[in-house]
C-alpha cells in the first residue's frame, strides 16, 4: 500500500519517486475505504461469542532480512505481508499456501521472536495510519502471564531507506 508521495526524503532509489516536494496523498475516503475492508476480513475471522476483533495466532513467516509475513487467521483472504526493504518499502496481503510460505522463510530475526512473544495471543484492536506519513501503525491487546490485559502497538514506517519496524508498548 503507498500511501502517498509526500515525503521529508528525496531517495534516488524511491520507487513511487516520492519527495518533500510531491503533494500526493491518499485521501481519507480510500483510507477509510482500506480500513473498512480490512474490518470485514478481520470481522469475518470472529468466532461467535468472542469479544475480540481478531486473534493474532503468532504465526510469523521471516522471508528476507527485511520483510515478514503475518498470518491474522484470515483464513483463504490471504496474509499480511510488511516489508522494510530499504528500496522498496511495503505493506498489503498476499494470498500463499501455509506450505509454501513454511518453504520460503528463513529462521527468523530477533525482532520477530520479540514479535511472537510480545504478540502472540494478542488481539488486534485497530490499524491507523499517520496523516501525510507513510506510518501505519497496528494496535494489539494481550494478556500477559498474570492476567493482566497490556496494550501494544507495531509501527511500521514505510519511508524508503528510513523503512523500519518498531514494537511499542
Amino acid at each position: 500500500v503507498n500511501l502517498g508521495k509526500r515525503c521529508n526524503q528525496a531517495c534516488h532509489h524511491c520507487h513511487v519517486d516520492a519527495g518533500p516536494d510531491r503533494t500526493e496523498v491518499m485521501t481519507d475516503e480510500v483510507v477509510f475505504g482500506a480500513a473498512k475492508l480490512f474490518a470485514e476480513l478481520f470481522e469475518r475471522c470472529r468466532q461467535p461469542g468472542r469479544a475480540e476483533i481478531l486473534r493474532f495466532l503468532g504465526k510469523i513467516f521471516q522471508l528476507s532480512d527485511f520483510s515478514l509475513v503475518l498470518d491474522f487467521g484470515l483464513k483463504g483472504e490471504g496474509f499480511l505481508f510488511v516489508s522494510v526493504e530499504p528500496a522498496e518499502p511495503r505493506l498489503y496481503l498476499v494470498k500463499r499456501t501455509v506450505r509454501a510460505l513454511e518453504k520460503s522463510s528463513i529462521s527468523r530475526s530477533l525482532f520477530a521472536q520479540a514479535m511472537r512473544a510480545n504478540l502472540g495471543g494478542g488481539s488486534l484492536l485497530s490499524v491507523t495510519r499517520d496523516r501525510d506519513e507513510r506510518i501505519v501503525r497496528f494496535f494489539f491487546s494481550v494478556t500477559d502471564e498474570l492476567g493482566d490485559s497490556q496494550k501494544r502497538v507495531l509501527v511500521a514506517q514505510l519511508t524508503g531507506r528510513s523503512a523500519n519496524l518498531f514494537l511499542l508498548n
